[in-house]
Parts: C-alpha cells; structure tokens; sequence
C-alpha cells in the first residue's frame, strides 16, 4: 500500500482538498499529515513515504525540496519557469517513479515530462447588436420608478446615466469595474487610488456569467436590489448622491445576470403582473433585443436555475416570517 502526504492550503477551498483526498483514498492509499511541506518532500525524496501533495504553496517553501527529489531520482510536478509562476505560488507534487502517474491523475496536478493539453476552445457564440440601455419596466409598480437593462457600453456613459435620470446602479458583474468618481476625496495619501464621490449611488452584485456562484447569490442579489431602493440616504455633506432616481442594472453585456437579476426582482414584487419567471425572462428578451439564435444563454441556464433556487428561498423565507408571526 502506497503512503501519501496531503498538504492543506488555505488558498484552495476545503471541497478541493477533500476530493483529493477522496481520490487518493479510492486508489487504496494510506494518507497521513505532518504539518511541514518541506519535511514531506524530504522525506519523500528519502524513501520514507510514497509521495507528497500540496494544493498551492510558495516557490520559497518547495523548490529546495523538490531538487532533493529530483536529485534522488523521484518526479515531481511542473516547477515555475518565469517571476510569476515564483510568486504566485503552485501546486506542488512529488512522487516514487512507480506511483507518480496515479498520484498525479488523483491530484489533478501534472508531472513536469507531461506535455500539457491545452482546453479545448468552446465554439464562438454570436453576439446580436443592441442598444447601450433598454427600458424594461416604465413605472414599475409600488416602487414608481423605471428599470433599464445594460452592458458595459451603456453603464460607463455619464451622459446617457443623466439623460435616463438613473439614481441607482447595480453592477451584477465580478469583471467588470467601473470608476464614477467626480468628486475626488482630498487626500495627502499619494498611494491611495482615486474615490470620492460619484453621479450615481453604486452597488455591486458580483455575480460569474455561468457555474460557480454561490446557491444564494441571486437571492442576495433580490434583496441588494430592494434594499437600495428602500435605502434613506442621511442629509450630510459626505452623502451626495440622495436623490433615487430610475434604476440600471447592468453586467458586460446585458443579456444574462442583469436579465436574471431584473427578471428575478419582478416575478417576486408583482407576481400577478409577471406570475411566472419565464413570463418575465421572455418579456426582457423582448424589451432588451436579445435574438432568439441567444435566447439559450439569455441569461445562461445556470443563472436561471440560481433564480428558481431563489424564488424557493423566498417563499420560504416568507413563510417562516408569518410562522414566527
């Protein structure tokens, strides 16, 4: 039976090493913990243990001892040939020749004689032209103001946010950032970046186009949205921006996390207008221009479902309220 050491990175979330962990255990292997990086790669370049993994880890704490097995006639993973793979850290793996192959299949980390595959390059998507904003929403109601959809384009354009009367703006997007500030902070602090104040009241969601959002982030997303309307700005001279205003809810390209935020938001605030999420969703691709060929990433089925997941979390919500009540 082959003896493996598992180092843990707090840079990689626990499910990650978990699954390593997993795999190292359905090979048969026993797995075993001691806290120091650079003792497991001596130790495994000395023949006591079979291999050594760790996640990530810095350059400093691991190229020493991935020489020593190198030198001792082990395999080890790809080691950092430029500054940043120095600094950045990696995920380090070290291995006895016979079970280097397996350890690095169950690691998911290559061995340094492996010719990289690159991914394969998902066929291109076609992007239909649209307009900067749209309206979706004129007067909504019970909170008497208009909702727009936009992209990048249109969320970066100070004009058309005046021309629209946009008071609020909620970014959905995690790539995306944008710098408002007009009223720059007096500051001596030379460092510091530009901020200070804006022409709108900014809110960030911070949503992923596709996998990987957390099950409750449009849920989250709900309530940021409502409560920015709700919002009662104080009357000081630090908040500026007091006045509401229309709304815009944007992400790069305004046909998927804006289209399921917005479409979330008005199922569950006028649920006899637009009784289904569907209802909604077909309504914004009409009302943003989104051609039917992209209807199927519009918004993406991940973000859809996120949507359904957070209808099911507001019901439930509400229903635990008039229980307590």
């Amino acid at each position: 039976m082959a003896s493996f050491e598992l180092g843990w990175s707090a840079r990689h979330s626990q499910r990650r090493y978990l699954d390593v962990m997993s795999a190292l255990l359905n090979l048969g292997a026993s797995i075993r913990r001691g806290g120091s990086g650079a003792l497991a790669l001596a130790w495994v370049a000395e023949g006591r243990t079979d291999g050594y993994v760790e996640i990530h880890t810095n350059a400093w704490d691991c190229l020493a001892g991935l020489l020593l097995m190198r030198e001792a006639g082990g395999q080890t993973g790809i080691i950092p040939q430029d500054a940043a793979g120095l600094y950045n850290g990696l995920p380090v793996l070290a291995a006895a020749p016979g079970v280097a192959a397996a350890l690095a299949r169950a690691a998911s980390i290559p061995l340094a004689n492996e010719a990289v595959t690159p991914a394969p390059t998902p066929p291109s998507t076609p992007v239909y032209p649209r307009p900067p904003i749209s309206l979706i929403s004129e007067n909504f109601p019970g909170w008497g103001m208009d909702i727009y959809i936009g992209g990048a384009s249109g969320v970066c354009d100070a004009a058309l946010l005046a021309e629209h009367d946009f008071g609020i703006v909620i970014n959905c997007a995690v790539n995306l950032d944008i710098d408002w500030v007009t009223i720059q902070e007096a500051t001596p602090d030379t460092h510091l970046l530009s901020h200070g104040a804006g022409p709108v009241r900014y809110y960030k969601l911070g949503l992923i186009d596709g996998e990987g959002n957390a099950p409750a982030m449009l849920h989250a997303g709900y309530h940021l949205m409502r409560s920015a309307l709700l919002q009662q700005i104080p009357d000081k001279p630090s908040y500026r921006n007091r006045r509401r205003g229309n709304i815009l809810v944007n992400c790069r390209g305004g046909r998927s996390r804006s289209v399921a935020l917005v479409a979330l938001f008005m199922h569950l605030e006028c649920p006899e207008r637009y009784p289904t999420l569907g209802d909604v969703i077909a309504l914004i691709r009409e009302k943003r221009q989104l051609h039917p060929d992209e209807w199927f990433e519009t918004p993406k089925p991940s973000l859809t479902r996120l949507a359904e997941h957070a209808i099911l979390r507001e019901k439930a919500l509400i229903a635990t309220e008039w229980h307590d009540e």
